[in-house]
């Protein structure tokens, strides 16, 4: 079914990994991540100062999810890339009124949903953009600008669109209608997930995803930290005394983070894969800077001798700082890839080190006859022991066969027909 998501990124990392292993996959999300970070940390400056700049960073990478990501060499980083793009390519336009610009961040934010799906939250925020702060304010303006960003970035995400209504007839595939591997069974399954926990989840979202989201989880599966949710709303302190380019720029970021966090939160509710901290990344470099803003808001406000800028930016150092300290201590310690790199372990152990009985399993296939074919139930990462085996992509192969086969022995009359020859649980 994966093969129906919008793979941008990983057509990024198919060259370098088929000319120099899939290590540079990761090499390259680290390069994908300082650009992020160095364009954020840029545009803040430009409109704010240093300060601002230094602390939208630090509020960015206050929490572990983002930290560790970096070197996954995954999507969450090219997201958030194209989501900061988005917004420098809206104010941009804002200012100058170009339609190139205009057109570039309708590019952008195709990137981002040819990133995946759920990075195309950043459209639907763009929109509410043009809509609310484009001046003249006339329906007409408003209707041509929308349809001019939404062709752009209908163009920039086609190829996925195209290929999927070509294999499956389905643009949208794996969702919405049976078709390709997504029989009716297997779509129920799959978007039927309850939603997590109450109504209370949405109304609460920003701080429950802060405060309640861990890493690794059930619900946000994500550690963001709490200088985003909590700096952000000091952005709106002293607002008269604003330069109009920061009003603009506030503006923007507001609007974006209200909207996805709305969008979050209704998406939340129709299924519980939709809750999930990582689907809406593309938002956060609107938070960012929101948080620099808010350190720029309050930097010169004082009580009674007390400096509430420059105390709230400390405490901000202090989290990143503990975050920062938390990720190195790990990487020298239980992640330790130095020895690797350095040749003082080869790859197999390494990878038996960090994998532990995964990697066992991994080994274990490779020993097995000639022309043997593995099916993996509830474990879906089959990377290592491709193409030996199919893994269990969305750990619904059981509940699909059985619903669809009746009983265990005709299960297993199935599976032996499709030609697997060995089972591989995941218990």
């Amino acid at each position: 079914m994966f093969w129906g998501m919008p793979q941008l990124t990983e057509m990024l990392y198919l060259p370098q990994v088929s000319l120099a292993g899939p290590e540079s996959a990761a090499v390259f999300g680290v390069l994908v991540a300082a650009l992020a970070m160095i364009g954020i940390l840029g545009y803040v400056k430009s409109k704010f100062d240093n300060i601002a700049a230094w602390t939208s960073i630090a509020a960015l990478l206050s929490g572990a999810s983002l930290t560790y990501t970096i070197s996954t060499g995954y999507v969450d980083w090219v997201s958030i890339l194209f989501g900061w793009a988005t917004l420098v390519a809206l104010n941009e336009w804002l200012e100058k009124q170009d339609q190139r610009l205009l057109l570039l961040a309708g590019v952008f934010c195709g990137g981002a949903l040819g990133t995946k799906y759920t990075a195309g939250v950043i459209l639907i925020c763009s929109i509410f953009v043009l809509i609310l702060m484009q001046k003249p304010r006339s329906w007409k303006t408003i209707f041509s600008s929308v349809v001019l960003l939404g062709l752009a970035a209908t163009l920039a995400s086609a190829p996925w669109w195209i290929k999927n209504f070509m294999g499956t007839g389905n643009p949208f595939y794996p969702f919405f209608i049976p078709s390709g591997a997504m029989d009716q069974t297997r779509l129920r399954l799959y978007q039927s997930l309850p939603a997590w926990k109450d109504w209370r989840a949405v109304i609460f979202l920003p701080w429950q995803a802060t405060f309640m989201g861990f890493d690794g989880k059930e619900g946000f599966a994500a550690t963001v930290g709490p200088l985003l949710v909590g700096l952000g709303p000091l952005a709106v302190i002293n607002s008269k005394l604003k330069e109009p380019h920061q009003k603009t720029t506030i503006g923007i970021a507001s609007i974006v983070a209200i909207t996805g966090l709305l969008l979050w939160g209704i998406g939340s509710r129709f299924s519980g894969l939709l809750i999930q901290t990582r689907l809406y990344f593309a938002i956060f470099p609107a938070l960012t800077i929101l948080a620099g803003a808010g350190i720029h808001a309050i930097w010169n406000l004082s009580s009674l001798g007390v400096r509430f800028g420059r105390l709230t930016w400390m405490l901000a150092m202090f989290m990143f700082g503990l975050n920062v300290f938390g990720f190195c201590s790990g990487m020298v310690t239980s992640i330790n890839p130095f020895s690797y790199l350095l040749q003082g372990e080869d790859r197999n152990s390494y990878l038996l080190r960090r994998l532990g009985g995964y990697m066992l399993a991994m080994q274990s296939v490779k020993t097995l006859p000639d022309h043997s074919q593995v099916l993996m139930l509830w474990e879906p990462k089959g990377y290592y022991c491709q193409p030996l085996c199919d893994s269990d992509e969305v750990l619904d192969r059981w509940s699909s066969d059985s619903s669809k086969y009746f009983d265990s022995p005709a299960v297993m009359h199935a599976w032996k027909d499709q030609g697997y020859s060995h089972i591989l649980i995941f218990n």
